[in-house]
């Protein structure tokens, strides 16, 4: 488990679009496909869960809707929204627990191929990485999507646009809006 805090944003945002592993090779992220963009218009922010590649395609999200993202494994160069660890994104009466690979930050949890926890030690360790409970806790590194609702939590992984482990490319909307968190898996 880390012992680092979590970074923390807050913002109103109702409709949250989570994407991760996208893997951009190119200069400009030229090769994040159109399409990805095209899902996401309309949210309110861009979470960016790590291994996107080049950085600038945080700069491609943003012309969507504005982001926010962790670094993961495979991302390269810097950029003024991308911090490495966790964040916690406070949204209105909801928080967001955001992290590359939750079972580095909680170990009790597996997450690949299918989603395990302990549900008396799982929580307390998720609140620690988060600073706090969290209604969400956002996920990558499997590029398998999911969504799955475990101890008062809405666990969701969005896959991979462009890598997926199987099938089509995914991302996900997050839907803040009612007094549970909603989300679904988008092909793109």
């Amino acid at each position: 488990m880390t012992d680092a805090k979590p970074t923390l944003d807050r913002t109103d945002a109702i409709q949250v679009g989570l994407i991760a592993d996208s893997h951009s090779r190119k200069r400009g992220a030229v090769d994040l496909p159109q399409r990805v963009l095209d899902a996401l218009a309309g949210v309110d922010l861009i979470l960016h869960l790590g291994d996107m590649g080049v950085a600038a395609s945080l700069d491609r999200l943003a012309e969507v809707a504005p982001v926010l993202a962790l670094r993961g494994a495979h991302a390269v160069g810097e950029h003024a929204k991308l911090v490495a660890g966790t964040r916690r994104i406070q949204c209105g009466v909801h928080a967001i627990g955001a992290v590359f690979n939750l079972a580095g930050c909680a170990p009790t949890v597996r997450v690949d191929p299918s989603l395990e926890l302990d549900d008396e030690k799982s929580p307390a360790e998720i609140a620690s990485a988060f600073g706090g409970p969290v209604a969400v806790v956002a996920h990558a590194m499997t590029h398998r999507p999911l969504v799955e609702r475990r101890c008062d939590m809405l666990f969701v992984n969005p896959g991979s646009p462009t890598l997926p482990a199987e099938g089509e490319g995914t991302i996900a909307i997050l839907d803040l809006s009612g007094p549970m968190p909603q989300a679904r898996i988008e092909t793109v």
